[in-house]
């Protein structure tokens, strides 16, 4: 297990322990979420969604790393909380807007950049 309680070293020694085949599970908290390369990973399971899409691309980062040998799986659990539902739709819209502002500029058009708020706008109007 990983947590913000342990001290860098402490953490060093379970992430070696976990590359060399010693563990074969990590269990974290946020305090993973960065600064680990965990390329041997399979499997990623978020338990809890992240608030914004930064800190959810880093914690696939742990795992989806250069010398990943194999696909990751990702699984993003969300509660059926308006919390939880509110978290995740922010973290798929930052996904969207990335993808309209890293697309090649013909993608800033009514298809792209004033499609995206326009719909923005009318789910609004809609709550």
């Amino acid at each position: 297990m990983i947590t913000g309680a342990q001290t860098g070293k402490e953490r060093d020694k379970i992430r070696t322990a976990y590359q060399n085949g010693e563990i074969d599970v990590i269990v974290m908290t946020s305090a993973g979420e960065a600064g680990l390369n965990l390329q041997r990973a399979k499997t990623l399971h978020n338990y809890d969604q992240p608030a914004t899409a930064k800190s959810h691309a880093q914690r696939i980062g742990r795992a989806v790393r250069l010398g990943q040998i194999g696909d990751v799986h990702l699984h993003d659990y969300v509660s059926d909380t308006d919390f939880e539902k509110r978290k995740q739709q922010t973290v798929v819209r930052k996904y969207e807007l990335g993808e309209i502002y890293q697309a090649p500029v013909d993608h800033i058009d009514d298809t792209g950049l004033a499609h995206y708020l326009s719909r923005v706008r009318s789910e609004k109007e809609k709550t």
